[in-house]
């Protein structure tokens, strides 16, 4: 994997903070974004992407945290936790701060802003139960791919919450090949598979909201506009960014788990 980073002349009196995501995305940039104007002139962000890669963060860290008052890392990585654990160790604790993602049993972090996996999906889709029982089959697309993470811990929220719910429902790791049927509702966590569905619909002259439905996971502002307004489900990505600043900026670090939202639109 390769990362970049943004530098700036540095003043000896501002804080330097190295962030390292995972990879970049629209909501990435969100979080970013936040995290940049919430601090403002005090402090410098340096950002690297380790791309889901050991040993391209391992890279990052090693040797150059002298630099940084602050290392804020988002830990996903395709390696066990038990790896996660050994890197992230190597970061003082004072000094790191986790985003997006709680390692479980991990006391090395001096803070964290983390997403609940598992119990966001669940209470979101417990928001929109109503808006799915007009619905007859359910359908999780979750993706099976080398190179990409995604928390499995999503599939276990949306599988408690259909049993709890006596709901029919598959998880599929991609769109169905076939057609799909009036009385489906999809969840999807790529893009790529949220247009291709909008396709299948359009080709089959199925419109989401009334014959089928569809719920995107993250918000992003083309989703606002695009079939009238997709439905999603997702933390809120400028809160994540701002309270993880204002941590460093009041220098009162504790764990908070981020708000999660089910954003009601035209295509459930």
């Amino acid at each position: 994997g390769k990362g970049f980073y943004v530098n700036d002349t540095v003043g000896i009196d501002k804080i330097k903070i190295l962030l390292i995501f995972n990879k970049i995305s629209a909501y990435k940039k969100i979080i970013y974004n936040n995290i940049v104007n919430t601090l403002g002139e005090i402090a410098v962000v340096d950002l690297k992407i380790h791309n889901y890669d050991a040993v391209t963060f391992e890279n990052f860290i090693d040797g150059g945290l002298d630099y940084y008052n602050y290392v804020m890392v988002m830990p996903h990585f395709n390696d066990g936790e038990a790896r996660t654990k050994n890197l992230l160790r190597k970061i003082p604790k004072e000094k790191l701060i986790l985003l997006d993602k709680k390692i479980e049993n991990f006391d090395g972090a001096s803070a964290c802003v983390y997403q609940d996996f598992q119990n966001d999906i669940y209470d979101a889709l417990c928001e929109a139960v109503g808006l799915l029982n007009k619905y007859e089959n359910f359908y999780l697309i979750f993706p099976d791919e080398e190179n990409e993470y995604y928390c499995e811990e999503i599939s276990w929220g949306f599988r408690n919450f259909c049993l709890h719910k006596k709901l029919r429902f598959k998880i599929l790791n991609d769109l169905p090949k076939g057609p799909i049927s009036k009385g489906d509702v999809f969840v999807l966590i790529r893009e790529t598979d949220l247009v291709g569905l909008i396709k299948k619909a359009r080709d089959q002259k199925l419109s989401p909201g009334k014959e089928i439905g569809l719920i995107s996971y993250n918000e992003t502002p083309m989703k606002e506009v695009l079939c009238d307004g997709i439905s999603v489900i997702t933390t809120d990505f400028e809160k994540m960014g701002k309270a993880a600043a204002n941590m460093i900026l009041k220098k009162e670090f504790s764990t908070i788990r981020n708000k999660f939202l089910f954003i009601q639109r035209n295509t459930l």
